[in-house]
């Protein structure tokens, strides 16, 4: 199986790195946030609309957002993947709005992963024909995952899963009985990246070109 490879943040600046034909990257990822009803990528959480984030370790300026066009422009027919931020407010109907127009094709070549599964639930309500993907971060989440899954409370859909939280090729195949695909983020050692594509994840996200590349 070619596991799809997906280069993560690269949409997260004003003017993404343009990647030749040749690049191995199948996908283009970024952070997505709505600010006053504007889509933008960044990685920070924005502060309403002042031009400071809050980052792990604090507040800081933030450098000027990306946009979806820019991203779009960038990846060049590659797909792109937003990892869909919400702070107060239900960005769904924005997120609606600001894709609504975009052409067929276009359109197909997007998808969201989101931290708040209930934000992936509105957004496959509002996008039914744009995949959107349950995040987990960590061991209580993999495991109310699969328990909602087997109690029939959460619907059948991908996961974008912390590559440490899977340890062993039995647990990918455990996994796919309750989710048809499976990410994995974000791994940027070479080997760790080719075990995890052996034990049959469908796509390894990286910072690292040469991790891509790799596989």
């Amino acid at each position: 199986m070619t596991v799809v490879r997906t280069l993560h943040g690269a949409g997260n600046v004003a003017v993404p790195q343009p990647l030749a034909p040749e690049a191995p990257v199948d996908v283009l990822e970024a952070d997505a946030w709505v600010i006053r009803g504007r889509l933008v990528l960044q990685h920070d959480r924005p502060v309403s609309a002042y031009p400071v984030g809050l980052h792990q370790r604090g507040v800081r300026l933030r450098a000027k957002p990306g946009s979806l066009e820019a991203l779009l422009a960038a990846a060049s027919g590659r797909a792109v993947s937003l990892d869909m931020r919400a702070w107060l407010n239900d960005p769904a109907p924005d997120v609606f709005r600001a894709l609504d127009e975009l052409d067929v094709d276009t359109r197909a070549s997007l998808r969201f992963t989101c931290e708040s599964w209930s934000l992936a639930e509105r957004l496959r309500a509002w996008l039914p024909d744009m995949p959107a993907a349950y995040s987990i971060r960590s061991e209580a989440q993999l495991r109310r995952f699969i328990e909602g899954r087997l109690a029939e409370v959460i619907p059948e859909v991908g996961v974008t899963v912390r590559h440490s939280l899977l340890h062993a090729p039995g647990e990918v195949e455990a996994l796919r009985r309750f989710a048809p695909r499976i990410t994995v983020w974000t791994v940027d050692d070479l080997e760790r990246a080719r075990a995890l594509a052996a034990w049959g994840v469908d796509e390894v996200v990286s910072n690292r070109l040469e991790v891509l590349g790799g596989l």
